[in-house]
């Protein structure tokens, strides 16, 4: 890892001012750990994964930066860090939609017209080889033209 200022950085792949359009359902933890213990998930295309947690709403928010690692997202709604949720992520260029599981590791709350908002930063767990193929061009883009 690469040492800055006395701080080490974290991050592991370059990130990408990106407004994408996200739908995110909250996965119990039990059913989480459950879904994540099985190959299934990174070998079923999207298209033919069920919805996983149908007892939680989809809700929406829209992306501010994005990695192969994971995003950055900002949410009417609060989600506690440690909190598994499954992804629908649409690619602006192709309207591709990226279904995923990912973590929520940092969670702060932000003021923006006298309302508060939610940014909070995910971290990929758990993506189909094809949608991670479906990332990389479209981050290979956006590198191309920023």
């Amino acid at each position: 890892m690469a040492e800055k200022s006395g701080w080490m950085e974290k991050r592991q792949h370059e990130r990408f001012l990106a407004a994408l359009k996200v739908g995110y359902r909250i996965i119990p933890a039990a059913e989480a750990q459950t879904v994540l213990a099985q190959d299934s998930y990174r070998e079923t295309t999207a298209a033919r994964l069920p919805m996983i947690s149908q007892a939680s709403p989809l809700y929406e928010a829209v992306t501010q930066d994005i990695s192969l690692g994971g995003f950055c997202m900002v949410s009417e709604q609060a989600v506690p860090a440690r909190t598994v949720v499954e992804v629908i992520l649409t690619l602006t260029q192709t309207m591709t939609a990226l279904k995923f599981m990912a973590e929520v590791v940092r969670t702060e709350p932000l003021s923006q017209g006298g309302s508060t908002l939610h940014r909070l930063g995910l971290k990929t767990l758990a993506i189909h080889k094809e949608d991670m193929t479906r990332m990389e061009q479209y981050l290979a883009d956006k590198m191309g033209n920023p």
